[in-house]
């Protein structure tokens, strides 16, 4: 598949090419979109995969991928999550929450 040659005008007068002068000269290149994607990782690579290689480089997205997962951190968004776990730090024998029509116990095992 190859971008179609009207493409790359109708990008260019959908701005204002003044403020972009590098899009003015912007070339639609004839590559088949499979040898894009060879180049950039293989013919089962999803278009979004493609596009954030293409655009922040392979070495960023291996980088990515071999990453710790990321860590949750609690904060005032999640104001219960946050309570529990500052009264799971206490020496309370029982806690009893209510609000409304939600109601949380909890307690100590013997």
């Amino acid at each position: 598949m190859v971008m179609g040659h009207g493409v790359g005008s109708c990008i260019t007068t959908m701005c204002d090419c003044k403020t972009w002068p590098r899009l003015r000269k912007f070339e639609v290149p004839d590559v088949p979109l499979d040898e894009v994607r060879k180049k950039y990782g293989g013919l089962n690579l999803s278009d979004e995969e493609l596009i954030l290689r293409f655009y922040a480089g392979p070495e960023f997205v291996d980088a990515l991928k071999s990453a710790p997962p990321r860590k949750e951190y609690l904060d005032s968004r999640k104001p219960l999550v946050k309570l529990v776990e500052e009264l799971g730090r206490k020496r309370l024998g029982h806690v009893y929450i209510r609000k409304g029509d939600f109601s949380l116990s909890i307690g100590r095992r013997g």
